[in-house]
């Protein structure tokens, strides 16, 4: 959840600079980081089944991207 008000509050402050950014995509960097870190917090919800929602993120390439890749994803479909 920390990583998830952190991605968020630097999203808003390069928003904020928008007109001043050097590489355009940072902003949807953000948004995806912060969707990954979402899901994975959903994820922890109980009643919740993960493995549709971490395969989901497989295919995204997130856990790639924004984590440690399948170890990322195993630690999430078997740890508590």
């Amino acid at each position: 959840e920390r990583m998830v008000r952190r991605t968020r509050a630097a999203h808003e402050r390069l928003a904020a600079h928008r007109q001043r950014l050097y590489e355009p995509r940072a902003l949807s960097l953000l948004e995806a980081r912060a969707a990954h870190y979402t899901a994975r917090v959903r994820m922890r919800q109980p009643g919740v089944r993960r493995w549709p929602i971490v395969l989901q993120e497989l295919l995204r390439g997130r856990y790639r991207r924004f984590g440690y890749g399948w170890k990322g994803a195993m630690q999430d479909l078997l740890l508590p």
